[in-house]
C-alpha cells in the first residue's frame, strides 16, 4: 500500500499488485497522460484500488486556502510576479504565468504597468518596469480575492474529479 498524503488530513491510498503498475503510472504522468486507475488497470492487466479520504468539511478547507493565500501575497507573491515579468514573462504567456496566484499577480502589475505609462518598449530593449509600489491597497485586496476563488474553485474541481472517478472508492 501507498499513502499519498495531499495534506492537512487528506490522504489517497493506492493498494497495486505490481511495482510496474505505479512505474508505468510515473511514466505515463510525466508525459502529460494521467490515466485513471481503471484504465491503467487494465493496460497492465493486474489490479488497482484505489481510496480517498477527505476528513476536511469545506468550509473548513477554504478557510485554510484563503489563509494560505493571504500568506502568499504579504511573502511576496507580486515582487516574485514582478520578478517574472523583469525576465520576459508575458501575462499567459508560459505555464508560470498561467498558475493560479501568478496569474492574478502578474496580470494586475501588467494593468498598473499600462495605467503608469510603462510597458517597455523597443527603445529600452523590451524591459518592463514594474510598479509594485504603484499597486493600491483596493488593487491588492481585489487580487487576493481573485486568488482565494480560483483557488476554491479548482480544489472543487478536484474533489468533484475524484468523486467522480470510479477507480476511487471513499472511506
Amino acid at each position: 500500500h501507498k499513502i499519498l498524503n495531499l495534506g492537512e488530513g487528506d490522504k489517497v491510498v493506492a493498494s497495486t499488485t505490481a511495482r510496474a503498475t505505479m512505474d508505468a503510472a510515473v511514466a505515463r504522468a510525466t508525459a502529460g497522460v494521467v490515466p485513471s486507475a481503471l484504465s491503467l488497470s487494465s493496460a497492465l492487466s493486474c489490479t488497482v484500488k484505489s481510496y480517498a479520504v477527505s476528513v476536511r468539511p469545506r468550509d473548513v478547507l477554504y478557510r485554510q486556502i484563503d489563509g494560505r493565500v493571504e500568506e502568499m501575497v504579504t511573502s511576496g507573491l507580486l515582487d516574485e510576479a514582478a520578478k517574472m515579468l523583469d525576465r520576459g514573462a508575458v501575462p499567459e504567456g508560459c505555464c508560470g504565468t498561467r498558475a493560479i496566484g501568478y496569474r492574478e499577480a502578474i496580470g494586475l502589475l501588467h494593468r498598473v504597468s499600462e495605467k503608469c505609462g510603462g510597458g517597455g518598449g523597443e527603445d529600452d530593449g523590451g524591459a518592463v518596469e514594474i510598479p509594485v509600489s504603484a499597486c493600491t491597497a483596493d488593487d491588492v485586496r481585489r487580487m487576493v480575492l481573485d486568488i482565494q476563488r480560483s483557488t476554491r474553485n479548482f480544489a472543487k474541481r478536484q474533489l468533484t474529479w475524484l468523486r467522480n472517478d470510479e477507480s476511487f472508492q471513499w472511506l
